[in-house]
């Protein structure tokens, strides 16, 4: 579609259009009732109707084809869809992540990758599917983030500055040794 200005008060540059408004005001206008009048809903319905049904279908004199038919027969693809369209209608927002690598969406904290603490993350996801939350460091995906279970990483026992995880320690030496270190 092209926009084409034409000069004021020249109804020639505009033909098509006033073409139009003619056939809506011939053709259309006088099959309404004053039911159609109701609301805005009512007479666009009524409108889109007798557009499928006799607008599209009737023979226009001057083109001597319908007006879908001559859609249809001029048709043509310039240009194929991408492959991923879906990605490129996806919301996104900008969020800041805490230090912990938690980030806030939609009243919901979300768990991010590893090294991310500090930076600021595009998250990228859609309507549809709010809960499954791309996160992305520039270009680079950072993989699908996910929801942190309040209830569970509660009870998930944190270190001090400076201690030292026990566990963590004996379960390495235990594998490179096979003893437990004590």
């Amino acid at each position: 579609m092209s926009l084409i200005h034409s000069t004021p008060y020249q109804p020639e540059g505009k033909g098509k259009c006033e073409r139009w408004f003619r056939t809506v005001r011939e053709n259309f206008l006088p099959q309404l009732s004053s039911k159609d009048f109701q609301s805005f809903d009512v007479l666009n319905l009524a409108l889109h109707s007798w557009i499928d049904g006799y607008y599209h279908l009737t023979i226009h004199s001057s083109t001597e084809q319908a007006p879908l038919e001559r859609f249809v027969r001029c048709l043509t693809t310039p240009r194929y869809a991408p492959q991923k369209m879906e990605e490129m209608f996806r919301n996104r927002q900008l969020r800041k992540v805490t230090r912990d690598r938690i980030v806030s969406l939609n009243g919901q904290a979300y768990e991010t990758p590893p090294g991310t603490a500090g930076k600021t993350l595009e998250l990228r996801f859609e309507c549809a599917t709010p809960t499954l939350i791309e996160a992305f460091d520039g270009n680079k995906s950072l993989g699908f983030i996910k929801r942190v279970e309040i209830h569970s990483n509660a009870k998930v026992r944190r270190l001090k500055r400076g201690e030292m995880d026990i566990e963590m320690t004996e379960t390495k030496s235990t594998r490179t040794t096979g003893k437990v270190p004590f």
